[in-house]
């Protein structure tokens, strides 16, 4: 968490990343690895509920 953390931190102060969210209409921020952390496990606990509920299958390679 910490490695990806700062990773993204840092893309996140690029030019190049900036001007994509711009485009995108996307405020980005910057989090602490424990914020992070959270955000992840928030969106991995939403995503397994909507697959369990819906009943996704794997698709195929």
């Amino acid at each position: 968490v910490f490695k990806l953390n700062a990773a993204l931190n840092a893309a996140l102060k690029t030019n190049e990343i900036k001007d994509a969210f711009d485009r995108l209409g996307v405020l980005p921020s910057a989090t602490s690895p424990a914020e992070f952390n959270d955000i992840q496990k928030r969106e991995f606990d939403m995503w397994r509920d909507i697959v369990t509920k819906t009943n996704m299958k794997k698709l195929d390679d």
